[in-house]
């Protein structure tokens, strides 16, 4: 089986999870009908209804072994409440880091 491009990764990595792409350019959609990897309806200009099959999922698992999955995104944070000068009744909010328990 062939292995899928970044870009094609990207879009099967989007439909991997079982949702419908409502409107695909007919560009990106083409090649991965192709393939088997995808299933559409053709209402011009675009592709509606776009669904990945089982040789899509395949293309997908093949893919994240080439490239990785990607990252998580930046760290998590949230707000803490500081005092914002000696003897001070105000408070400003700081950033702080939120840590994920270990299993």
């Amino acid at each position: 089986m062939r292995t899928p491009t970044q870009n094609q990764y990207d879009m099967l990595r989007a439909l991997g999870s079982g949702s419908a792409g409502l409107s695909f350019t007919k560009r990106k959609t083409d090649s991965m009908l192709r393939h088997g990897w995808v299933t559409a309806e053709w209402k011009p200009p675009y592709y509606q209804w776009v669904r990945i099959t089982a040789d899509g999922l395949r293309a997908l698992a093949f893919a994240v072994e080439k490239y990785g999955l990607p990252d998580l995104g930046p760290q998590p944070q949230t707000h803490q409440r500081v005092c914002s000068g000696c003897g001070s009744t105000r408070y400003r909010l700081e950033r702080i880091a939120i840590e994920r328990q270990a299993a």
